[in-house]
C-alpha cells in the first residue's frame, strides 16, 4: 500500500470540511511542505521543546537544556533530522512526553491532540501517523472538525486558523500570510 496521499484522500476529506482540496493542500504546504514522510519512510515530525517542558514540568531544564526550556524558539529543531535527535533523546527520559511534545504528519498534528484526532491512545495516534498520508488526513479532518477549526479553513479565516492551529506565536512564523500566500497559489494553479 502506497503512503503518498492520494486524490480519494483529498476529495474525501474536502467533502467532509465542506471545502476544496486547495485549503487542504494550503494546510500541508504551511505546516510540513506537503510531505508526510522523509524519504527513509519515518514520519514527518517536530519535536517542541517548550512543549517537553510543559508536559514534564520543567524536570529536564537544567540537565538537557536543548531538549526542554520553557518559552518557545523558532530556531530549534532546525530540521527534520534535528527534531528526531531531540525527540529521540527526549523518549530516553520520558517517552509519552516526547510523544505529546511533538507534532506529526504532513499536517503536524501535536501528539497531545491524539483524543481530537479520534484515538483512544498514543500507541494509535502514532500507528496511524505512521500508516500513509491518507491515514494523517483523516485524523487532521477529525482534529478540525472536533476543535471547531473547519469554519476558519472553509471561510478562509487565516489569522484565526493560524492563531488557534499554530497558536500565540503565529505572527512570528508568518503562518497566517503563508497561509493566505499557499492558498492563492493553489487557486491560481488547481
Amino acid at each position: 500500500m502506497s503512503k503518498i496521499l492520494t486524490q480519494a484522500g483529498l476529495l474525501s476529506a474536502a467533502q467532509t470540511l465542506r471545502t476544496g482540496i486547495a485549503e487542504i493542500k494550503t494546510l500541508a504546504d504551511v505546516e510540513s511542505s506537503g510531505q508526510g514522510f522523509l524519504d527513509d519512510g519515518r514520519v514527518t515530525i517536530r519535536f517542541e521543546p517548550h512543549i517537553f517542558h510543559d508536559r514534564t514540568k520543567g524536570r529536564y531544564d537544567a540537565t538537557y537544556p536543548q531538549l526542554s526550556y520553557p518559552e518557545w524558539n523558532p530556531k530549534i529543531p532546525r530540521s527534520t533530522e534535528h527534531s528526531y535527535q531531540l525527540f529521540n533523546q527526549a523518549c530516553d527520559l520520558n517517552a509519552t512526553a516526547a510523544v505529546l511534545s511533538s507534532s506529526w504528519g504532513m499536517f503536524q498534528v501535536m501528539g497531545f491532540n491524539f483524543a481530537n484526532c479520534g484515538c483512544n491512545n498514543l500507541k494509535q495516534f502514532v500507528s496511524l501517523m505512521e500508516k500513509s498520508e491518507d491515514s494523517q488526513l483523516e485524523r487532521t479532518v477529525i482534529f478540525l472538525l472536533t476543535t471547531g477549526l473547519d469554519d476558519e479553513l472553509r471561510e478562509h479565516r487565516w489569522e484565526d486558523l493560524a492563531r488557534l492551529y499554530n497558536g500565540k506565536q503565529y505572527k512570528k512564523n508568518q503562518y497566517d500570510t503563508r497561509l493566505a500566500s499557499r492558498f492563492a497559489w493553489h487557486t491560481a494553479h488547481p
